[in-house]
């Protein structure tokens, strides 16, 4: 670990759905996640963080893969694209029943479908965990235009989400797709940083 923070390895999921759904089973996923890991391990990481799942069992399943190799602490969160629901029907609620009794460092949402939802999404974790809630909402809803894809969320919009996020409770927050160097830069200084 640095003296200034920790380094984390991501690790998104496989974009398989699980059998009998899709040819996901728990063997080639528990594979999968542990050589992944390894070689996050092998790199130096300190925590490793399983962002932007959908499915319980696939996350499940990426657990047992990655505690075959490594005891490094995990944050889990994932993608609530679907209101206050994974596209698998996942609930934040959902979410802590099964990796609150794993022991995991922290627990949570990115990416997501608006930063509305996300407030909502927020809400329910705090209130369903004593875990830390991490969470990294999108820049807004992505638009195209023309050959462009512009988020919606100026650097100003997504730190107010943000703050009010850590005011909440949440205490590991950032930003996921849309977001720049501008966005991080506003939630610092909105954050006191």
């Amino acid at each position: 670990m640095g003296e200034e923070g920790l380094v984390g390895g991501s690790i998104g999921p496989t974009g398989q759905l699980v059998e009998p759904y899709g040819p996901l089973t728990r063997e080639l996923c528990e594979a999968a996640y542990a050589e992944q890991a390894q070689a996050l391990v092998d790199g130096g990481v300190d925590v490793l963080v399983l962002e932007t799942f959908f499915a319980l069992e696939e996350a499940l399943w990426a657990v047992d893969g990655i505690r075959s190799v490594t005891k490094l602490p995990l944050i889990i969160s994932f993608s609530f694209d679907q209101g206050t629901r994974t596209m698998m029907g996942v609930s934040p609620a959902d979410v802590v029943a099964a990796f609150e009794p794993l022991g995991v460092a922290a627990i949570g949402a990115n990416c997501g479908r608006s930063l509305e939802d996300n407030d909502t999404v927020v809400h329910e974790f705090l209130q369903a965990t004593s875990v830390p809630v991490w969470i990294k909402p999108n820049a807004g809803v992505p638009q195209v235009l023309g050959d462009t894809v512009v988020y919606e969320a100026d650097p100003g919009t997504l730190a107010a989400h943000v703050v009010d996020y850590a005011r909440q409770g949440a205490r590991i927050v950032g930003g996921c797709c849309g977001t720049t160097p501008e966005h991080i830069e506003a939630i610092a200084r909105a954050l006191g940083r």
